[in-house]
């Protein structure tokens, strides 16, 4: 007996059997993208290696037998990977997993399309191809249309990945509006650099000034801080300036080496600023042991009076030098103040010093130069010529022993030539010097004349006075950048009256030490014929004078220098020939 199923009930099963096909259709289409996505990767990675990836794009195909029991066990190999607390290297992704084998197994077919830019030369389709085949293992020889990969080369216009070059915007123009802003916002900057830049900071003279352990005075509590008020300040200077005449007055050489030291070091300020809290003449006896050499600079520096010292920093001064004397007496122990028996000689003035000292043996000088400072040794050695200099050192240099007696005995022999000098005085006095500046003093024409008279009846009181003084006659003698100098800022004017009847051989070395055009002027003017007066001619010839002597000073050099060059060149009695 045949039982008829109803209706619905076929409509079911028909449904249900739909359903699981569809289902098997899904499954099977995740296996086949999953196979194209690794053909595609390979190829990409292939053709990354001859070509940019803006340069092609990559399409892939396949097939694969609908093999349920194959499928199953990619499945499961597939699903092991993702098991919890299964350690997977980073680069062993989903698409190297060991599963894949299997969907290489259902693969029937493979068909591989590449877009080529037309960037790309054709020359590189075969290679393309070739290697695509080779390295994706692709069988392209089977007869059977169904299970033969294909790999085809096309054209394409690919879009670029390169993203294109910003173009630069223009900003907008400014208005005046703005550009009066910019102006006045300007402006105000630069008032506020120049307000910050000149401000006066609190304090800002104090600063870098650390005075160590200043004395304490009755106002200050014995605080040591800078005084601010004029009575605190004046206290404190006078406070001072007693502690170091009293100390002065106990060890005037040392107080005296220490202020010496402290002048050449370049605290001339200092010294000044507290001869003048002491007032000169109480300073002139509290350090009698200073040399006139250092006297002398100190006159020139208050000469000048460029250094103006409030009263604050006048404090700060004084305080120093206090401290400077205090602590130079107090390295000695409070010892016997320092006896220098030569002291005597660096009291009296350079002239009388050099006679006293006149003939005297390089051993007795290198007696008294071993009681001098670097400052007193100088002063010694200066009025001897190069050779004495040498022989004072080379006997300081060999001296071992200095026994007192030889030391008492050179002293007492001084002292005894001193007291007889000034029992019988002398003056050492430069003759051809005054002479010279007493010419000088008188009119142009008047000591040309004069002159002239004395070189015709006198030469060699002449020569004294022109190594005293300059003359127009030097002129062939001196050296050639010193006389060129000297004319280079001379008016061709004076230049011509001064060569008017001047000596040949001097005009023509004049005129060769002329710039060119200067000199073609003067041989102009003295080739004319015209003479000049005596007046002129003496008022030029003192002006070029002038400007040889100011040549001179600019150089360095003193009169005497340029006189020793001269007899140097060995060439003197020539050039006095050719000077007439």
């Amino acid at each position: 007996m045949t039982t008829r199923l109803p209706i619905a009930a076929k409509f079911l099963m028909l449904l249900a059997a739909f359903a699981a096909s569809a289902q098997a259709l899904a499954n099977f289409r995740e296996e086949v993208a999953a196979l194209e996505s690794i053909y595609e990767r390979n190829a990409r990675n292939v053709l990354n290696e001859i070509m940019r990836p803006d340069q092609y794009n990559v399409i892939v195909s396949a097939q694969i037998r609908n093999d349920e029991e194959i499928l199953e066990q990619y499945r499961k190999e597939a699903d092991v990977g993702f098991l919890p607390g299964l350690i997977v290297a980073d680069d062993m992704g989903p698409s190297y997993s060991p599963a894949n084998n299997k969907l290489h197994q259902l693969k029937t077919r493979v068909s591989i399309t590449v877009l080529l830019d037309g960037s790309v030369g054709s020359d590189k389709e075969g290679i393309v191809r070739d290697v695509l085949t080779n390295k994706l293992h692709l069988n392209l020889a089977d007869g059977d249309p169904s299970t033969t990969d294909s790999v085809v080369v096309t054209r394409s216009s690919l879009p670029s990945s390169r993203s294109p070059a910003s173009v630069a915007q223009l900003l907008p123009e400014l208005t005046w509006k703005m550009w009066v802003l910019l102006i006045v916002m300007g402006m105000l900057a630069l008032v506020g650099i120049y307000l910050w830049a000149t401000r006066r900071r609190p304090g800002a003279e104090d600063e870098g000034m650390t005075m160590p352990n200043r004395p304490p005075t009755a106002a200050e509590g014995g605080a040591g801080e800078v005084p601010v008020d004029e009575p605190t300040a004046l206290e404190k200077i006078r406070w001072c300036k007693e502690q170091i005449l009293a100390l002065c007055t106990q060890y005037p050489a040392v107080a005296s080496k220490a202020v010496a030291a402290h002048y050449d070091k370049g605290g001339e300020v200092d010294v000044v600023v507290l001869f003048d809290q002491l007032g000169w003449d109480t300073a002139k006896r509290a350090f009698a042991d200073l040399s006139p050499g250092v006297w002398a600079r100190m006159a020139a520096l208050v000469k000048e009076g460029k250094e103006k010292v409030d009263l604050g920093r006048a404090v700060r001064i004084v305080e120093t030098m206090y401290h400077l004397v205090l602590s130079s007496i107090l390295s000695r122990g409070f010892n016997k103040d320092d006896n220098n028996p030569f002291q005597f000689l660096f009291k009296l003035p350079e002239g009388d010093r050099k006679v006293i000292l006149r003939g005297e043996q390089a051993q007795s000088l290198a007696v008294i130069g071993m009681f001098c400072s670097p400052q007193q040794l100088a002063e010694l050695l200066a009025p001897l010529d190069a050779s004495a200099q040498q022989g004072v050192l080379q006997a300081v240099a060999r001296m071992q022993t200095l026994p007192d007696s030889q030391v008492q005995a050179s002293a007492k022999g001084l002292a005894a030539k001193l007291e007889a000098f000034r029992k019988a005085p002398s003056m050492e006095t430069n003759g051809a010097a005054v002479a010279a500046d007493f010419l000088r003093a008188l009119t142009p024409e008047r000591e040309m004349d004069l002159f002239d008279q004395l070189q015709a009846s006198s030469p060699a009181e002449a020569d004294r006075i022109r190594r005293a003084r300059a003359q127009f006659m030097d002129l062939a003698l001196f050296p050639e950048q010193i006389v060129s100098d000297a004319l280079a800022d001379l008016e061709t004017a004076t230049l011509s009256r001064a060569l008017s009847g001047a000596d040949a051989g001097l005009v023509d070395r004049l005129i060769s030490l002329m710039p060119p055009k200067k000199a073609m002027m003067v041989q102009s003017d003295l080739g004319s014929g015209q003479s000049a007066g005596r007046t002129e001619v003496a008022a030029a010839r003192r002006a070029v004078v002038e400007a040889l002597e100011a040549s001179i000073a600019l150089q360095n050099l003193t009169l005497e220098d340029v006189w020793s060059r001269v007899e140097g060149q060995g060439n003197t009695q020539e050039m006095q020939r050719r000077a007439g």
